[in-house]
């Protein structure tokens, strides 16, 4: 990871950017931008410290630890004309930048106006400083300078400076990130989501159903009794979740889901939903080589191969090479050479299968762990048979083999210096010819150009 604090490049009151952390190309990370509001212009030094405070705290959390090498991240700066946030139910309002609001119910939930003058302006700064960000796949961040507890996920994350904002942030990249549902029970209303489930949450006590089923122990009862200390730890089927007491069902007594406390951390259910989602916007390999997926080698040449593996911490992913389908014995490391004497004529493909071996996930239908890169190579040679000396003085020569371009015959006396004869293409895979003019050379040969 790198970690570089630089100067905003400019500071200017409609914006301004950092780069916080690269740890390689936009098109293959997880950018993840922070946005700042309710900062005035004096204000921008906080903000300065603020950003690299939240992507710290972000990377706190498994599985994100382990992914950092996987993100990059950036700040942008745009000053409000006050500081805060709006809050209607005390009757508080603010002219600040992305125009946020708590809600008027329970002043906690901060959202910003999915309109011109909200959404709006993150698209245009995002465009204006980081035309590469992709909003379906990558992150914003919005940093609401209020001390008033309180957030949300969905298109964005949005948090403020209030009490375990850091944890707020975190269980918020859950819903973002990973499509997790809450785990609350206390009724909201306006928040469940009737009969919609989550990777986290579920209606299902039929373990087949359960959609971590995978996670849970046989041994584990269904649904697990909270009052029993053993199973506090256990995946299992917990009551209670999606701002229900009952009918709801979560994968374990506590997770970061559930509490925002400063020791509470993503369960395993949520870690595997988490990872699948890092996985599906950042491939396990990138650099593969030669960058041309068409190849020709001849017979005494070799192809070199090669990728660079994007490793979480464990250095879990692992390459196996493979030709023509099957796995080549050894061949397990991110560079591979092949002998053109290994194949025969025609053509063949060389594949690298990558996989992410990572213990954070155990079941990935999807096949967001896996990649596979595959060349298409012709190996081209050619069969001259011994010319045979006909009737009439005639000469009947047959090139047969695969060649992806004209075939040469050529003659030598001394095969030393050869001479050019005939031109010509294989068809079918051959090449028949009569000439009278071929005995005199004494020795032939075909060639081809690859």
């Amino acid at each position: 990871m790198a970690l570089a604090l630089g100067s905003w490049a400019p500071a200017r009151a409609e914006g301004g950017l950092e780069t916080l952390m690269t740890n390689g190309p936009c098109g293959n990370r997880l950018d993840v931008v922070f946005f700042s509001e309710g900062y005035t212009s004096a204000e921008c030094g906080q903000f300065s410290a603020d950003a690299p405070s939240a992507l710290e705290a972000l990377l706190a959390k498994q599985p994100y630890t382990a992914y950092r090498s996987h993100f990059n991240a950036f700040a942008v700066f745009a000053a409000s004309a006050q500081s805060g946030s709006d809050h209607p139910k005390l009757g508080i309002a603010r002219d600040t930048y992305f125009n946020s609001t708590y809600d008027p119910a329970g002043d906690y939930v901060i959202t910003i106006p999915e309109t011109a003058d909200g959404a709006g302006k993150l698209d245009a700064l995002l465009q204006q400083w980081l035309p590469a960000f992709q909003t379906n796949r990558d992150l914003v961040v919005v940093l609401v300078n209020d001390a008033a507890r309180g957030g949300s996920g969905g298109p964005r994350i949005i948090t403020s400076k209030g009490a375990t904002w850091e944890e707020v942030l975190v269980h918020e990249s859950g819903h973002t990130l990973g499509r997790l549902g809450d785990e609350y029970e206390e009724p909201t209303p306006g928040f469940e989501h009737p009969g919609l489930e989550f990777p986290n949450v579920t209606t299902n006590t039929t373990l087949a159903r359960i959609p971590w089923k995978v996670w849970i122990d046989p041994a584990t009862p269904l649904p697990t009794p909270e009052d029993d200390l053993q199973y506090w730890d256990v995946i299992g089927l917990f009551e209670g979740a999606n701002y229900s007491s009952t009918g709801w069902y979560r994968p374990k007594y506590d997770c970061l889901m559930r509490t925002t406390f400063s020791w509470s951390r993503f369960c395993e259910v949520c870690q595997e939903a988490l990872v699948l989602a890092i996985r599906e916007r950042v491939r396990p390999g990138e650099d593969f080589l030669p960058a041309s997926t068409n190849l020709v080698v001849g017979l005494g040449q070799r192809l070199a191969f090669s990728v660079a593996l994007v490793q979480p911490e464990g250095q879990t992913v692992r390459v196996q090479w493979c030709t023509n389908g099957m796995p080549v014995a050894g061949a397990t490391h991110a560079a591979f050479v092949l002998e053109g004497a290994a194949l025969a004529p025609g053509p063949h493909t060389v594949q690298a299968r990558l996989e992410d071996h990572t213990a954070f996930v155990r079941s990935d239908p999807a096949g967001r762990l896996s990649q596979v890169q595959t060349w298409h190579i012709e190996r081209i040679g050619l069969r001259l048979d011994p010319p045979r000396v006909l009737g009439g003085g005639d000469c009947y020569v047959r090139v047969s083999g695969h060649a992806t371009g004209e075939v040469v015959l050529e003659g030598s006396t001394d095969l030393a210096a050869w001479q050019r004869l005939l031109t010509n293409g294989l068809e079918e895979g051959e090449w028949r010819f009569t000439n009278r003019c071929v005995p005199s050379h004494g020795f032939f040969r075909a060639v081809t150009t690859p």
